[in-house]
């Protein structure tokens, strides 16, 4: 299989633009933030680039790691932290866009599709870069929006314990069961969580191989799962060439139980997760995007030449998706993107649009 479309997902990045709020900062009403830019990952979160921010803005540095409770203890670990870097407290570190908490523990990308498609649905201009505030140890932490992190080793809320979380449901939603997860050596686990913190693609698919069987694409068709005898034709994924969860569990060969995915409406707030499987259970047919709309976001249809060109892009709801940034066409089968689009947590994050 060509490696390009997910290396492309991969190298994906968003620009941001974060200010700068420390206690002595928020003290002072006219008192401007430093601000620096950067690009992160979409597959990152927030907590992995604060050893970054604080590297580079070293007189914030000192005044975050003097201010608060426990500053300068439970350290969150990021990549390109030295060994000099000073330790922040997790729980006074957090991010805010325009006033709105942002959540650790979802994937930098996925928090800017949601600002994306809120700033749609208001009328307002999608930013780049996107301006974000990090608040270092300035002692208002929204503990009624957010859930505070714990220092690594001394709880589950934590970005490292969350994402092997995840890896684990995504798992479970795949085969059935955690086997494969559970099966990762402490090395290839510790390989996967090191490989996002250094955005090291190559040993991140090495990595995620033990999880996620590899695909082989047929010509002018929907790519399919490698048999381990290598029988790769270019056939059609249909029900008697493999059906969900069989080869032991989901082994090499078979198609995913249901497909990792959540769904994140254009609220805000709510989100939807159900069972989706690759392929209808009667027909064989592919399982789409427009399929996942009709089936988990039935809406009242457009009317007139919008429901037309609604049809093209997300099915006749009228109602449309987004992944990485990018609307989705309806048409999109969701196997494919599931194993060349997903996030590294394995779930595709697809946020709700605004309707045309």
């Amino acid at each position: 299989m060509s490696r390009e479309p997910r290396r492309r997902v991969w190298d994906g990045c968003v620009p941001l633009q974060i200010a700068l709020q420390t206690a002595t900062t928020a003290a002072a009403p006219h008192a401007q933030p430093r601000v620096h830019h950067m690009l992160v990952p979409r597959g990152s979160y927030l907590p992995l680039i604060v050893p970054d921010l604080l590297r580079v803005l070293p007189a914030v540095s000192s005044t975050a790691a003097g201010s608060g409770s426990g500053a300068v203890s439970g350290a969150v670990s990021g990549s390109g932290a030295g060994p000099s870097q000073p330790a922040v407290d997790a729980s006074s570190v957090w991010f805010d866009a325009d006033g709105i908490p942002l959540k650790w523990h979802y994937p930098v990308g996925l928090l800017y599709d949601i600002h994306i498609s809120q700033a749609l649905a208001a009328g307002r201009t999608v930013p780049a870069p996107w301006s974000i505030t990090a608040h270092l140890g300035d002692r208002d932490f929204p503990a009624d929006r957010l859930i505070p992190m714990d220092a690594p080793g001394s709880g589950p809320n934590h970005p490292q314990h969350h994402f092997m979380s995840m890896i684990k449901q995504a798992d479970y939603l795949r085969t059935g069961s955690i086997k494969r997860a559970m099966a990762m050596s402490k090395a290839d686990q510790t390989k996967l969580w090191d490989s996002l913190l250094s955005n090291d693609y190559d040993a991140f698919c090495e990595a995620n191989a033990l999880l996620v069987p590899p695909m082989v694409t047929g010509a002018g068709h929907l790519a399919q799962p490698a048999v381990a005898s290598g029988s790769g034709d270019g056939s059609p994924i249909v029900a008697a060439a493999a059906t969900p969860g069989s080869a032991g569990g989901g082994g090499l060969g078979a198609l995913p139980r249901s497909i990792p995915l959540r769904i994140y409406l254009a609220d805000g707030a709510s989100v939807v997760q159900d069972l989706v499987p690759p392929t209808d259970a009667t027909s064989s047919a592919e399982t789409t995007v427009a399929d996942v709309v009709a089936a988990l976001l039935p809406v009242p249809a457009p009317t007139g030449q919008q429901q037309e060109q609604a049809r093209s892009r997300a099915g006749a709801t009228g109602q449309r998706l987004m992944l990485h940034g990018a609307p989705l066409a309806g048409e999109m089968p969701l196997l494919w993107l599931s194993h060349h689009a997903a996030y590294p947590d394995g779930f595709l994050h697809l946020v709700e649009l605004p309707p045309l």
